[in-house]
């Protein structure tokens, strides 16, 4: 497979004094042309950390990113290469410059990476409205004067007007209502498949991931512990903390009942990373071995790989 994203052995620590904040600890992965990657867990568990690595507004530690066979970090420098991979944040409304209009807003990568003329960008600012199902009256309007749903459709506009091959997505919809969540993750499917644009989306919202993602990649404590086929990991969660994850939130489909869970206990420190299992101490199977191994993530058949000894685990939903 020609992958268009290529993650390998990503790892980032933040050093603030004496204390170190292991945020990203080897991480790999890969996304194909037209793919949609999701990265879930608990709050802390690395997925914003990994997307901005990815975007190359952070330099990792250690590890690489490629992006249609270029290395991030020539990306992030090279304005012919910067549109390769551009990125779309949570709260749009914080993202968009206020004393802009929404003009200068969508064509601002046009005016830095090609060095064009407002005037001169306006016909590609106005098709990436459009793209987005929003007309060119909004060209004069303000930040202020968008919705939360218009917000995030200006961002997407301004994140696919340079014609980027990979978009990163961090909680794109988290701050939106049910109605407009489903537009927008409607709206990035139909865009992924007129332009084969590969997605790295970041949720805590299964019900989002689900709707839009093809293969699904948990994070815990830093690293993937569990990746596979969208479906697959619904119907079938293999790692312990996969499980305690889809327990502890309302089922996906309605007819579908079960009490919600909580996971017990609380995720340790990034900086304070215990031996073995980082998982060990809230999860229900583990034993002495798993003070003392640090599970690998390895292939447990064709289309999935888990990090986990007790490799066996079945646990379906």
């Amino acid at each position: 497979m020609n992958n268009l994203l290529n993650v390998r052995d990503l790892r980032h620590t933040y050093v603030k004094g004496r204390i170190q904040t292991h945020a990203v600890r080897g991480v790999s992965f890969e996304v194909a042309r037209g793919e949609t990657i999701a990265l879930v867990g608990e709050s802390g568990c690395g997925k914003s950390s990994t997307a901005r690595l990815i975007a190359g507004l952070e330099t990792a530690t250690s590890g690489s990113v490629s992006v249609a066979g270029h290395d991030i970090a020539d990306i992030a420098t090279d304005k012919r290469l910067r549109r390769l991979v551009q990125m779309v944040f949570q709260h749009s409304d914080q993202a968009l410059d206020r004393s802009w209009n929404v003009e200068r807003i969508v064509a601002e990568p046009l005016l830095r990476m090609d060095g064009l003329r407002l005037s001169a960008a306006r016909t590609r600012t106005v098709a990436a409205l459009n793209s987005v199902g929003l007309g060119d009256d909004f060209l004069s309007r303000r930040p202020r004067e968008l919705s939360g749903g218009q917000s995030q459709r200006v961002a997407i506009a301004r994140a696919l007007i340079s014609q980027p091959e990979l978009v990163v997505l961090d909680e794109p919809t988290a701050s939106l209502d049910q109605s407009v969540r489903t537009r927008v993750l409607d709206l990035l499917k139909r865009i992924q498949e007129e332009r084969n644009v590969g997605y790295v989306f970041i949720s805590h919202d299964l019900a989002s991931v689900r709707r839009i993602a093809d293969r699904v990649a948990v994070m815990y404590l830093g690293r993937i512990v569990e990746i596979g086929r969208t479906a697959e990991i619904f119907a079938n969660p293999r790692h312990p903390y996969t499980q305690g994850l889809l327990r502890s939130e309302p089922p996906i489909d309605p007819a579908v009942k079960w009490e919600i869970t909580p996971m017990k206990g609380e995720t340790p420190s990034a900086s304070a990373i215990p031996d073995g299992c980082a998982f060990r101490g809230r999860c229900p199977i583990a034993d002495e071995a798993c003070a003392t191994v640090d599970p690998l993530l390895l292939p447990v058949g064709s289309t999935r790989q888990l990090a986990c000894i007790h490799r066996s685990v079945d646990g379906p939903i």
